[in-house]
């Protein structure tokens, strides 16, 4: 199950950053995950699989379908990025 849309590492990772840096301070579960020290990451760089090599096969486009369980159980999530937003808005 996953959230609805599609996007690449790269731009969950870029999504991840913007989040982060439009949070407020002092916000408890982020303070214990970065040990208190502030973001300094200021841009991602995208690269291809073949720069990035792994033991698996990867296929060259692959996204998550929630089809069927949209079909048999008429479940649908809201899209990836406003999920994402959620759990950066949590104190």
């Amino acid at each position: 199950m996953t959230g609805a849309g599609k996007t690449s590492w790269f731009e969950f990772a870029e999504a991840i950053l913007e989040e982060a840096a439009r949070m407020r301070r002092g916000i408890p579960w982020f303070e214990t995950t970065t040990d208190g020290q502030p973001l300094v990451t200021r841009r991602v760089i995208a690269i291809t699989a073949e720069e990035y090599p792994t033991p698996a096969r990867r296929p060259v486009f692959s996204v998550l379908s929630n089809s069927r369980l949209k079909q048999d159980f008429g479940l649908e999530l809201p899209a990836w990025r406003m999920q994402l937003h959620t759990v950066f808005a949590k104190d």
